[in-house]
């Protein structure tokens, strides 16, 4: 079972050899010799009603939040190693909190973090229904894409005319790439992290400063687990911000 679907799959997702990854990355599916058909050992598991969309439009949609696109934050945020803070097209705001790649945001003083990337190519039929079930991995290690999702049988949404199903192709990040190519895993080992705490250390110099997120944090969290920690950081931020007022 591990030749034949663990290793090959794995291997294809991070684009190495599973024994060179943490074990907090290998632990996050758990193998078992059963017919329990949830993906992770957990009692419940959801996802928005409405979907992710409409849960982040409805987050963004207060008067004191402005969304900005298609710009490079990095781009605005300069360092004042005077006073040890960081500033925002030169403003010092009280917090500044930033969920993108820690090494990016230095400068890859240190060297280049490694993440992987995704792929996702579409294709609609005129069909209610294009696969046995919701997911479908494929560890064939003949094949590039690492699995195949069909949207509305997520949902439980009404069967329509067409269906739509997304197939993850992974492969290595590269900021320098075409437009399209993204951070998306942090690729977690012992040299890997080694690095990450150079960044997490020398980011502690700025007293503004609050990271957070994947890229951030190089883990990988689940949905789960990310908005866990949202919301225990977010108590952080409050205790923060009481104490400057």
């Amino acid at each position: 079972m591990y030749d034949k679907a663990y290793k090959t799959y794995t291997a294809k997702q991070w684009g190495t050899d599973p024994f060179s990854l943490d074990e907090s990355v290998l632990n996050r599916v758990k193998m078992r010799l059963n017919y329990e058909e949830k993906y992770l050992n957990t009692d419940f598991q959801f996802i928005p009603k409405h979907g992710y969309t409409k849960l982040f439009e409805n987050m963004l949609n207060h008067e004191n939040i402005e969304v900005i696109l298609n710009t490079d934050a990095i781009k605005h945020i300069t360092f004042d190693d005077t006073n040890n803070v960081v500033l925002y097209d030169g403003i010092k705001y009280d917090v500044l909190v930033f969920t993108g790649a820690i090494d990016e945001l230095f400068g890859e003083m240190y060297g280049s973090l490694p993440y992987r990337s995704l792929e996702f190519v579409y294709e609609s039929k005129k069909t209610n229904s294009i696969l046995p079930t919701h997911i479908v991995s494929c560890p064939n290690p003949n094949v590039a894409y690492t699995r195949i999702t069909e949207y509305n049988k997520i949902n439980g949404q009404m069967q329509g005319e067409y269906s739509t199903i997304g197939i993850e192709y992974p492969y290595e990040y590269n900021k320098d790439a075409e437009k399209g190519n993204l951070p998306y895993y942090p690729i977690i080992n012992e040299e890997n992290l080694k690095l990450f705490n150079k960044y997490a250390q020398y980011s502690k110099k700025y007293k503004n400063l609050f990271l957070c997120g994947r890229l951030a944090d190089y883990k990988y969290y689940n949905m789960d687990l990310i908005i866990d920690m949202t919301l225990k950081k977010y108590k952080i931020l409050e205790e923060i911000l009481d104490d400057v007022e």
